[in-house]
């Protein structure tokens, strides 16, 4: 028969070296040593932008950051802020437009012989809409030759 063993151990067969462990422990959580950081919070507010345009910001310093988005629609807001930022709604300059080609009447970037029989087809009409009214004055007629002949072989970019 095997003799029965009373412990009056909490811990029954469990060595000295795991004790000094979990009181070790105990004591760094009681510390606050093993507890995880408290992690940071961070909001990030986010707002539909639709449409063209563009949004540009920076914070002005050498290696800085730039920000910048498209906008167009009128649900970009007012200028929108946080800390020391701001970030203003707004559509970016575009291309100039380009210089009318005088003379280009079919608007291929050449006045050439299609041009001119264009306004030869349309030679005589008046009351506005005409074609090869050049100069604008709502008829097609030998001051709109004039100026067609004046600029007859120009490349327009």
């Amino acid at each position: 028969m095997t003799p029965l063993r009373v412990s009056s151990s909490p811990w029954p067969g469990r060595t000295t070296a795991r004790l000094a462990s979990a009181l070790l422990l105990a004591l760094a959580l009681a510390w606050g040593v093993a507890e995880p950081a408290a992690a940071q919070t961070f909001e990030i507010p986010w707002f539909t932008i639709d449409g063209g345009g563009a949004m540009f910001t920076t914070d002005g310093q050498p290696n800085g950051f730039e920000l910048s988005g498209t906008i167009g629609q009128l649900d970009a807001g007012p200028t929108m802020t946080g800390g020391g930022f701001e970030l203003v709604g707004g559509f970016w300059p575009g291309a100039a437009a380009a210089e009318p080609c005088i003379g280009d009447l079919n608007g291929d970037g050449v006045v050439e012989l299609t041009d001119l029989a264009i306004l030869l087809a349309g030679f005589g009409c008046t009351g506005g809409g005409c074609p090869g009214d050049i100069d604008g004055d709502g008829d097609t007629d030998l001051a709109d030759l004039a100026i067609m002949l004046s600029a007859f072989g120009t490349t327009c970019g």
